[in-house]
């Protein structure tokens, strides 16, 4: 057991290094408003330059075939299971779908969809798009005359119709709490998510489309658990969970009818944007930076300026599961002032050697504690010499998991290199290092 300890401790002292800052990619000059990803493709609608695929070269698609207009404003993009792009704009067009066949440099096999105004859709303005079961696509809609035109759109693929909902063409029968629609999501019981510009959030229950009868709605706002009304994201887990971002925290939502957890222990106020990576951990990008958070809520850690971010108000943000590379988009002073950032994250991959931190460890600094991230509930850990001697065995309970940097006899254990050893309760075994100075 202590050579083969010895031998891991090399090899994880010999691994490759890491991006340890946010990387600024030099896309574009133009304003980028929203992005999407596709894989480790990102997908960017820049104002000025239609929309853009970004897989390490810059490939500006040739719009003169389609209905988009390269100086529209697709305030979104939605990519799908499908791995269509759906820029949602504010224009004439007001949904486009581009299926790109599967070869980027080659336009001429690209085939559009366009959903228009008014012929399809009766309000032009899209805020927010997102997937249901059955190929079903919902667009949020904004109506800035207020006058009940800009609610919702439902797209239905295998029918090829748009629906359109609101509570002044169907008086009585929807109970939207507004018509400015900002984010959506879809949870996995097939329920409707949607977050207003000032007015909190409904869930709809929506049953079948065609009629109201069987439909449900509940309503969250200041009075009922959220935080603000104002609503600039809706995210649904893997688990089950659907996170709101508000202007006042982060609220976790286990289901309709339950009272929100709120969470503002981290930098800055606004939660502009979430996502979740492979292992399940939260990665949202506020108006100060951005935070990764455990499941519960608790901060991991956060990034800001000082670490590679250009501005720290952080409007998108995404994940690639495979790869653990997060994606970040930052909104400057100016309206132009946009830039696209990415980071490696060790954390976000199950099977890749986990982190700690701080790495190294040191006495005199402000953390007292080692934390392990990436370990499954129900771990046993063991902490290991440069030798292969253990020195200190974990308990299993629930995240964060830290250790003290003490043995098993609660003495100070000298400085060195250490390695974690995390048995998951699959029997999977995985590794870390850590360096401890006193």
């Amino acid at each position: 057991m202590r050579a083969l300890l010895a031998c891991a401790l090399v090899a994880l002292a010999s691994a490759g290094a890491v991006a340890t800052d946010w990387q600024r990619v030099d896309l574009t000059e133009s304003r980028i408003l929203d992005f999407d990803l596709e894989g480790n493709v990102v997908w960017a609608s820049v104002n000025g330059s239609g929309l853009v695929r970004y897989d390490g070269t810059q490939i500006v698609f040739d719009t003169a075939s389609s209905d988009i207009s390269q100086d529209s404003w697709a305030y979104t993009v939605f990519v799908d299971s499908d791995g269509g792009k759906w820029p949602g704009r504010d224009a004439s067009n007001t949904v486009d779908r581009l299926d790109d066949a599967g070869t980027p440099s080659i336009f001429s096999d690209d085939e559009w969809l366009a959903l228009t105004y008014p012929a399809d859709f009766i309000n032009k303005r899209v805020f927010s798009m997102t997937e249901g079961p059955d190929g079903a696509f919902w667009f949020g809609m904004r109506d800035e005359s207020h006058n009940q035109e800009g609610t919702l759109e439902l797209y239905l693929s295998n029918a090829d119709t748009v629906l359109h909902f609101d509570n002044a063409l169907e008086p009585f029968q929807t109970q939207f709490a507004d018509d400015d629609v900002r984010a959506l999501a879809v949870d996995d019981s097939g329920r409707l998510w949607i977050g207003y510009f000032s007015a909190g959030i409904d869930i709809w229950d929506v049953g079948d489309p065609l009629t109201f009868d069987d439909d449900e709605w509940t309503h969250y706002g200041l009075g009922t658990g959220l935080p603000s009304n104002r609503i600039f994201e809706l995210h649904a887990t893997a688990d089950g969970q659907i996170l709101a971002g508000t202007q006042a925290g982060l609220a976790l939502f286990d289901g309709p009818g339950d009272v929100p957890t709120v969470v503002s222990d981290f930098p800055g106020t606004e939660v502009r944007s979430i996502a979740t990576d492979a292992r399940g951990y939260i990665w949202i990008g506020t108006d100060d930076g951005v935070a990764m958070l455990y499941q519960n809520g608790t901060m991991v850690r956060s990034f800001g300026t000082s670490d590679g971010l250009t501005s720290p108000t952080v409007e998108r943000i995404a994940v690639d599961g495979a790869t653990g590379t997060v994606w970040a988009l930052t909104v400057g002073e100016s309206i132009a002032d946009t830039d696209l950032h990415w980071y490696r994250s060790d954390i976000s991959v199950p099977g890749r050697a986990m982190p700690v931190f701080p790495n190294p460890w040191r006495a005199d600094g402000s953390r007292r504690e080692v934390t392990i991230l990436g370990v499954t509930r129900g771990s046993k850990i063991d902490i290991y010499d440069v030798t292969g001697q253990r020195v200190r065995t974990l308990e299993m309970r629930e995240e964060p998991y830290t250790w003290d940097t003490l043995d098993d006899d609660d003495n100070e254990v000298p400085s060195g290199l250490y390695v974690v050893r995390v048995r998951q309760p699959n029997g999977a075994t995985e590794l870390a290092r850590v360096a401890i100075i006193r």
